[in-house]
């Protein structure tokens, strides 16, 4: 049995519209955030984002 002792959270942000996407327009990803986490604790870590 595998035992978990931290996870990475990922979250995405991306463009986005209420509706349809202008024409020619499309969903992109501008940023993603990431931070690791202690199961045990719920301790987070450092956080970090790439854009």
């Amino acid at each position: 049995m595998m035992v978990v002792d931290h996870v990475l959270i990922v979250d995405v942000e991306a463009t986005c519209w209420a509706g349809t996407p202008p024409p020619g327009e499309s969903t992109e990803i501008i940023e993603i955030g990431m931070c690791p986490v202690e199961v045990s604790s719920g301790e987070r870590g450092s956080r970090r984002s790439r854009c």
